[in-house]
């Protein structure tokens, strides 16, 4: 159970994370095709996060579980069409792969009708012991969607690989913290196919997922920091006030039903008023206490943070050798 929850929590985390930052990135007034782009990509995982949570956190019903599974495939379908897009924009070559992303686009639209109204796709949703009780059991044409996905992530790492070997030393850093990071979402999300294709091995790569945002983010925006910093700064008070209003409906909810068995029936409705008058007293000052705190450990010294950022960063990537890589292709 713990385990379940742990699991549960980080699909949650991922997609409030992603959406928040999609949309601050999507009011960037500075380079917008790119922003819009990465805000896109951001977008479709946060929605596919939160609807595979919805599917195994409240649907007790195959109908339910059903609907939500549906929710998810709205933004997966898209993910590895809104990456290669933009790859695209960000080694300037969208004009040049202006056929493949329209190709990509009008068959991501289709695998997401098939979705929506045929079981060409998803056939079924059963139950995938020992880890989900409801699961995606894959179509026909669910294949065709596996390999397109695999076959443009492979794309668009080679095109960035390609374009490893041509540019300034300056452009190589990015290359490699866009290379990595997205490989830590596509390997991480990758993990649940093992479940739709029957393999008794447990998606263990989602735990991993939020750390590309935080890479990629880094990468796109290293010479505008003080962006950087707005982003940390709302996200974690958006985590902090989302997760204290969760923990608040949670807690009354068990409270309630717990101990107070004699108005079973009406214990949802008191426990739900009891959590309104708690969020309405403490919203504020946990705000204040979240924008105190983050200004002062996360950005105490003007360029403190940034050297942190960038000294973890760099341990990361130069672990991982993208020159041998290049080399060796």
């Amino acid at each position: 159970l713990m385990n379940s929850n742990i699991f549960l929590f980080s699909i949650l985390f991922t997609s409030l994370c992603l959406f928040a930052v999609s949309i601050f990135v999507f009011f960037r007034s500075e380079n917008r095709s790119l922003n819009a782009a990465w805000g896109r990509f951001n977008l479709s995982v946060a929605i596919w996060a939160g609807g595979y949570f919805l599917v195994e956190s409240i649907s007790h019903t195959k109908a339910e579980a059903i609907f939500w599974n549906n929710i998810s495939y709205i933004g997966t379908v898209y993910i590895h069409t809104c990456f290669f897009h933009f790859v695209t924009i960000f080694l300037n070559q969208q004009k040049q792969r202006k056929k493949i992303l329209w190709f990509l686009y009008g068959l991501s639209t289709f695998f997401l009708i098939t979705v929506l109204f045929t079981k060409l796709f998803i056939k079924d949703m059963p139950p995938k012991p020992p880890f989900f009780p409801y699961y995606s059991e894959p179509g026909i044409i669910y294949h065709i969607f596996f390999v397109t996905f695999w076959i443009t992530f492979s794309y668009a790492h080679y095109l960035l690989l390609t374009a490893y070997r041509h540019v300034s030393h300056q452009r190589r850093l990015q290359i490699k913290y866009l290379f990595f990071g997205s490989i830590f979402i596509f390997v991480g999300g990758g993990s649940n196919f093992f479940v739709i294709y029957n393999f008794p091995v447990f998606p263990y790569g989602n735990y991993f997922m939020p750390i590309y945002a935080f890479l990629i983010t880094y990468a796109i925006l290293r010479h505008r920091l003080m962006e950087i910093e707005m982003v940390i700064k709302k996200t974690v008070i958006f985590a902090g006030l989302f997760g204290f209003i969760f923990s608040v409906i949670a807690v009354s909810v068990f409270v309630l039903q717990n101990f107070a068995g004699i108005f079973v029936r009406e214990n949802r409705f008191l426990a739900v008023a009891v959590s309104i008058v708690i969020i309405l007293l403490l919203y504020e000052p946990l705000k204040r206490l979240l924008v105190n705190l983050t200004d002062r450990f996360l950005f105490q010294k003007k360029y403190g943070y940034k050297e942190l950022i960038e000294e973890f960063i760099q341990n990361v990537v130069t672990v991982l050798n993208i020159d041998a890589v290049v080399t060796r292709t």
